[in-house]
């Protein structure tokens, strides 16, 4: 079939209330992102990139409802995309996609003309297995089986003075990392005890290197249990997994190589730890989710990377270096189970709106309408939060203004 008989066919749209819609239609793009990771080394120009699998796809749209009652159906199509159900798109360039939503934006444009752009991904089916583990508790506890692996196999290394020096600077650079962070005193206190316990058993790691191996793990795993925002604390700790990374490429001993392996792959489960353990404030938006999802992923691939990179071609010679096959395959069971909850969030989170007012109103209105009013106000607090509301808006919102809410 030619480009010109596709085009001719049109577009149709099944929201996930079953509805139909076959509106206009403006073409637009789609991305395909690779899992990629990125090597920048000291005193070397440019950058070696490793590219891995393909993630979901994401699509552009953009189309039109035009004519005398495009006003009703805009409004029906509305209350479709308020179904958090995928859609079924049928796309005369890109075939039969199943889609989630992540943003949608609604702009009367003209007297006669409703214009939507949204944001999707492609998506498989929702019939994911159910269970009825409780997933922090499932991640928290293989978190601690894959710290206590990790622990052992960094115990197994010979250390010399250099390593045992080398070792409490890199516990330094991870401290420096963490800066204030906005936690409860008795919090702070305990994670200050921590890291002194930390460097007093580093000191003693040649005739101790298991009790100062489970004091490096557990000092860096502290971060999962702070009340902060989950994107404060995987900040904190991508942070530290790029003062891990950077030098990489000088990495040439055994010992230096298992120091990696052992720090850097401690700070990503306790990433992944992390990511299932949200504050209320948290993931309260598909965007938010899918942001932690691309962050995992994206320190997944450069650790896998790292570690082929690291790694020699056999076991046997006396530098040789292979990482623990027990701590890599529960490293990724964490990562698996914690990556596709996350998916599971996500289909149950808001998703964002975006309407161009039509005419001057109110927040008390806009309030009323997207939300419905409370006792306390909440409702009208958050809405002036997520649009960014000053007291000059308060009495009246301009036509043309654009209005951000959730659904």
């Amino acid at each position: 079939m030619s480009w010109i008989e596709k085009i001719k066919e049109g577009i149709k749209i099944t929201t996930g209330d079953g509805e139909i819609y076959e509106p206009l239609y403006i073409l637009s793009s789609k991305s395909i992102d690779y899992n990629v990771a990125e090597f920048n080394f000291p005193n070397v120009n440019g950058t070696l990139v490793k590219v891995g699998n393909k993630r979901g796809t994401r699509h552009s749209l953009r189309i039109i409802f035009q004519g005398e009652d495009h006003l009703d159906v805009s409004d029906r199509f509305e209350k479709s995309c308020l179904d958090k159900r995928p859609w079924t798109i049928s796309h005369p360039f890109y075939g039969q996609l199943l889609v989630q939503k992540t943003s949608l934006q609604f702009n009367p444009e003209g007297l006669n003309t409703m214009v939507i752009t949204g944001e999707f991904i492609e998506t498989i089916t929702d019939d994911y297995p159910k269970t009825s583990i409780d997933p922090k508790d499932f991640a928290q506890q293989q978190a601690i089986d894959t710290a206590s692996v990790n622990a052992e196999s960094f115990s197994e290394a010979e250390l010399t003075p250099s390593d045992i020096n080398e070792l409490g600077n890199d516990v330094n650079d991870l401290n420096d990392a963490f800066g204030t962070p906005d936690i409860s005193e008795s919090a702070f206190n305990e994670f200050i005890n921590d890291f002194n316990d930390t460097k007093t058993k580093i000191l003693d790691a040649a005739e101790e290197p298991l009790a100062a191996a489970n004091a490096i793990v557990s000092y860096i795993s502290a971060v999962a249990r702070f009340e902060v925002p989950i994107a404060i604390r995987l900040q904190i700790l991508l942070e530290q997994f790029q003062k891990l990374s950077f030098g990489i490429s000088l990495l040439e001993t055994p010992t230096e190589k298992k120091k990696y392996e052992t720090l850097a792959g401690s700070v990503f489960t306790t990433m992944a730890n992390t990511a299932v353990n949200p504050t209320d404030s948290d993931y309260k938006t598909i965007t938010e989710v899918t942001s932690v999802i691309d962050q995992l992923v994206d320190v997944n691939n450069t650790y896998i990377a790292n570690l082929n990179a690291l790694q020699t071609i056999n076991g046997g010679d006396i530098n040789s270096y292979v990482p623990n096959f027990t701590f890599a395959n529960n490293l990724s069971i964490l990562f698996n189970f914690v990556l596709s909850h996350l998916f599971v969030i996500a289909i149950d989170a808001q998703q964002k709106r975006v309407v161009t007012l039509t005419e001057d109103s109110n927040v008390i209105l806009l309030a009323h309408r997207y939300y419905g009013l409370t006792v306390d106000d909440s409702t009208i607090e958050r809405f002036m939060n997520q649009n960014n509301i000053g007291i000059n808006e308060i009495m009246n919102i301009e036509k043309g203004r654009e209005i951000i809410y959730y659904v």
